[in-house]
């Protein structure tokens, strides 16, 4: 099963579905500017994976952190995930996840068993680091490039 985070599809009256409409609106000026990677399947059905610089690339492959992130917090010992790249010299990068225990207490063995469940191998976190909370912007969001800066 393809995990997405947005589905778009232009369809006229008659229900036939414009794959290029999607690519005639990111190339206005203001209307998309935020580098969003995406594909467009064989119904015209477009999936937007996320943004292209936020992806991580692993041995060749590429991981969404959304993906990977959303994995994490199904797992019931996790109340809080975020997922970086960390340069590494035989993969390129290595996908790294920081997450916030729901009980105090996380399992790694676990958590990993988890991912491997519902991911693919190469988007399964080669660390985790566990933190009391995730820091934070001033508006409230993840603050991905701190967490990055941890990792130096």
């Amino acid at each position: 099963m393809k995990k997405v985070i947005c589905v778009v599809s232009f369809v006229d009256g008659q229900g036939k579905k414009y794959s290029d409409t999607l690519k005639r609106w990111m190339s206005y000026p203001g209307s998309c500017s935020y580098g969003l990677s995406y594909e467009v399947d064989e119904d015209g059905d477009t999936f937007i994976g996320g943004r292209k610089k936020d992806m991580i690339i692993t041995g060749g492959e590429n991981v969404y952190p959304q993906e990977v992130e959303q994995c994490l917090i199904n797992y019931s010992g996790i109340r809080e995930a975020a997922v970086v790249g960390m340069a590494d010299e035989k993969w390129g990068e290595i996908v790294v996840a920081f997450v916030v225990a729901a009980d105090g207490d996380l399992n790694n063995d676990a958590v990993i068993a988890h991912c491997r469940a519902t991911l693919a191998s190469y988007k399964i976190p080669k660390k985790i680091v566990v933190l009391d909370e995730l820091p934070k912007t001033h508006v409230g969001k993840i603050d991905s490039g701190y967490l990055c800066k941890m990792l130096i």
